[in-house]
């Protein structure tokens, strides 16, 4: 198989593009008279990162800390896996309980880890055969599926557009309640709970588009978003204080036998409708295979006994988080469990509990400031790979493609926050992102790569699982992706009747 970097001005003009946020690049007659670079080398700065713990995508840096770049730790590449995969799933894995009961959401969940594992495991073989430290995932899919690469753009744009949607509808839900907290009456107390509920999503809409015009859009206009990428540990430090919170407080609430919704729970619910429904969660929680090439190229000593480490390292301790805030969360609120567990905390839910309102008003500040800044994160290598696909023909001057960029910058910030304030169900959203865009990149693309990539080796036991691992990715597709709509139809039509 060619290197991923065949020609002399490639490696030059990607780093180039990436240092420029993909705003200005050169067009693709100047690019060939200096390197021959064609499309497929300009649109690897369409990497994305699945999770809301991202890594900047359009930067040239390392995504192992900068100090251990030529020789990374075993230790350090199991933590940046790890913080690549805790993300906004988090959230929505209680009512993933709730729906399928807790012993059959334990099993997909394990479930889901195992299969995310055994891919990156297909993947470190992969990189490791490849050899180099330049091997990404779009460059290696796109060398040996050329047809597909605008697909694989395609699937990027549409996975990064549908986490940046979640992003914003966790936005709007704790700025709303903010809101509410600061200004008791916003909450309009004294209505009717239908007339209630209709001025409080018209807050919620309103908060959620004064926060895209004020802070989200001047973040994600600019060009450079090289100083938002350490807003990756502030979303990660509220998301470990969110785990820690749900546990603990659960444990204290019943410690002092105060009210829990225990007797509700369901440990088995024998529904295969609702299994697919929540399936996608579950991958969509534990892909991060976008990074797994980057991981194998800084390792030191690298071998495949190494990258195994890793890749076990970092999905059990994610593994380990999930559980908690999804167990307790779920024991805490039982049947009143919600598509984002953060919604859950209101005032009634702490009322008398003064440090439990100060622990909850600091994690949805904490919450709202990083998804405000990591949006960008998902912006620019949608808007990227948008470009890749509908100008892949086009001879565009640097300011053509810069104005390109930004009017898709826009046209992404619109279509998100319209479905955010159009869309209060944040499990939808994960479910169709995670049936699409995470079951492509987690089981399809891992398990086509290998099979192309080993085809010499005959049918191996490994080979024969990848098949068997691409079966799945494909069956599962439209299964989940028909169970969560039906879902959706079927509660509108029982809200027409009533």
């Amino acid at each position: 198989m060619a290197a991923i970097d065949p020609e002399p001005g490639t490696r030059d003009l990607r780093v180039r593009l990436i240092a420029d946020g993909g705003d200005g690049g050169d067009s693709p007659s100047r690019s060939s008279a200096r390197g021959g670079t064609s499309d497929s080398e300009r649109t690897r700065v369409s990497i994305a990162k699945e999770s809301f713990i991202h890594e900047e995508a359009e930067e040239d840096v390392p995504v192992l800390p900068e100090d251990k770049a030529k020789g990374s730790t075993v230790p350090a590449a199991i933590s940046v896996l790890a913080k690549t995969i805790l993300g906004v799933g988090l959230l929505s894995l209680s009512s993933a309980l709730k729906a399928v009961g807790i012993v059959y959401a334990l099993l997909l969940l394990f479930l889901a880890s195992c299969l995310s594992s055994f891919s990156l495991h297909l993947l470190g073989e992969t990189a490791l055969k490849e050899g180099g430290n330049q091997v990404t995932f779009y460059g290696v899919a796109s060398n040996l599926f050329p047809p597909l690469r605008y697909v694989l753009d395609l699937v990027i744009a549409f996975k990064c557009i549908g986490v940046a949607i979640s992003y914003l509808m966790v936005i709007a839900s704790s700025v709303t309640d903010l809101l509410i907290l600061a200004f008791p009456a916003l909450g309009y107390p004294d209505l009717d709970e239908a007339a209630r509920n209709r001025k409080i999503r018209a807050l919620r809409a309103w908060a959620l588009i004064t926060c895209v015009v004020f802070l989200v859009a001047p973040t994600s206009l600019p060009k450079r978003i090289r100083s938002l990428r350490y807003t990756n540990y502030l979303a990660l430090f509220g998301m470990l204080y969110f785990t820690a919170f749900v546990i603990i407080y659960y444990f204290s609430v019943l410690a002092s036998g105060g009210e829990t919704r225990g007797s509700e729970v369901v440990f088995f619910r024998n529904d295969p409708f609702e299994m697919l429904r929540v399936l996608p969660i579950f991958i969509f929680s534990f892909t991060c295979h976008q990074n797994m090439f980057t991981i194998c190229n800084e390792l030191r000593n690298r071998s495949i006994g190494k990258v195994n480490t890793v890749i076990v390292g970092s999905v059990a301790a994610s593994l380990c988080v999930y559980i908690g805030p999804a167990v307790c969360g779920y024991l805490q609120f039982g049947n009143a469990t919600t598509d984002n567990l953060l919604r859950n905390y209101d005032s009634s839910a702490t009322e008398g509990n003064g440090v439990a309102k100060v622990a909850v008003l600091t994690c949805k500040v904490l919450m709202a400031v990083a998804f405000i800044f990591t949006y960008p994160l998902q912006c620019h290598p949608a808007r990227t790979s948008l470009r890749v696909v509908i100008w892949r023909d086009a001879e565009l001057s640097r300011q053509q493609e810069r104005w390109i960029l930004r009017g898709l910058t826009v046209a992404i910030l619109v279509v998100t926050t319209a479905i955010a304030c159009l869309v209060e169900n944040m499990q939808f959203i994960l479910a169709v992102v995670g049936a699409v865009g995470s079951n492509s990149i987690c089981y399809i693309m891992p398990a086509m790569i290998y099979i192309k990539m080993f085809e010499s080796d005959g049918w191996t036991v490994k080979r024969i699982l990848s098949v068997v691992l691409l079966a799945i990715g494909v069956v599962i597709m439209p299964l989940c992706l028909y169970a969560e709509i039906s879902e959706v139809f079927k509660k509108n039509n029982l809200e027409n009747h009533e």
